[in-house]
């Protein structure tokens, strides 16, 4: 299978870095000359203004609001090879194609899939209602986890092969939605890494993916080394030695942890194309987009985007 955002391989260091390598990674690699190495195109190489997440991904719509540039969330759903709305997360989604109707005069093109969850805080109307335009209800009664953990595995078991899931849902509100939804990242790791998909989750401008152990190779676009943007390393449930290049804070051999160091509101250098981490341990990459609506306002974007339908 073919990723375009993410490429994995197994990467050798040219001699002269060979040292380099063993000398900040003594204790976490034994044949640092031979690992894997993750190469990451976020945002498309030629435009600059696009998720470049693979031809072949899910979307999944959590329950907050949305605060992604409507063109781009109605570019992204339109494109998407499968749709699935999460418990009240189907109310978001109606909200949004509301306000786009009222902002823009468009409507939305598909309907959503699946919706699953417990459907503890889903309208019954509503859930009637998407239920005879054909969507299939997935009933997902597991209180051990939640609606997004288990709308993962909903996801895997529809059997269709999938470069990337982006999950929708703003990082705001409680704080313990927060951190449950950083932990799915790693829950569902091992479960998604077996079928080759990469999870994102999109949150208005910031775009967040859990790296695996190994060197890591992020391709930033000129735009966002321009204006500052943020990116963050946050170490979440254990300790991760990091060392960075790229990074207007770089890290050598750093040790980050709750309780301890966290890179946050870092930003790149502006000199350098990529960053390159080399990290021991799993941890949240997170970066700002830089996307505002007046980008996606032109009518050839409108034309693709913003489609005739009705709910």
């Amino acid at each position: 299978m073919t990723v375009l955002l993410r490429q994995r391989t197994c990467f050798k260091f040219p001699s002269h870095k060979l040292c380099w390598v063993k000398n900040t990674f003594a204790n976490m690699m034994y044949n640092a000359s031979e690992f894997c190495c993750y190469q990451w195109n976020p945002l498309d190489p030629v435009s600059g203004d696009r998720l470049h997440i693979g031809k072949e991904y899910a979307v999944m719509i959590l329950n907050r609001p949305i605060k992604v540039p409507q063109r781009l969330m109605i570019d992204l759903w339109n494109n998407a090879k499968l749709r699935i709305t999460v418990d009240r997360g189907t109310e978001r989604w109606l909200t949004f194609c509301e306000k786009l109707k009222s902002d823009c005069g468009s409507e939305v093109t598909l309907n959503p899939d699946i919706v699953s969850g417990d459907l503890d805080s889903l309208d019954p109307s509503i859930l009637q209602h998407m239920r005879s335009l054909g969507c299939e209800i997935r009933e997902t009664e597991d209180q051990d986890n939640t609606d997004f953990r288990k709308a993962v595995g909903v996801v895997i078991d529809k059997k269709i092969e999938l470069d990337s899931l982006l999950v929708v849902g703003e990082h705001s509100g409680r704080l313990d939605h927060i951190v449950s939804n950083l932990n799915v990242h790693f829950t569902t790791d091992e479960l998604l890494s077996n079928k080759n998909v990469q999870m994102y989750h999109l949150a208005g401008d910031s775009l967040t993916w859990l790296l695996k152990p190994g060197h890591h190779k992020i391709r930033i676009p000129q735009r966002l080394r321009d204006c500052n943007a943020w990116c963050s390393l946050l170490p979440v449930g254990t300790s991760c030695n990091v060392t960075s290049t790229g990074l207007k804070y770089n890290m050598e051999n750093s040790r980050l942890e709750l309780g301890g160091l966290v890179s946050s509101s870092n930003t790149y250098d502006s000199d350098k194309e990529s960053v390159e981490l080399l990290v021991d341990k799993k941890i949240i990459w997170s970066m700002g987009l830089g996307f505002k609506d007046d980008l996606f306002r032109s009518s050839n974007f409108r034309r693709k985007s913003c489609q005739t339908a009705k709910y």
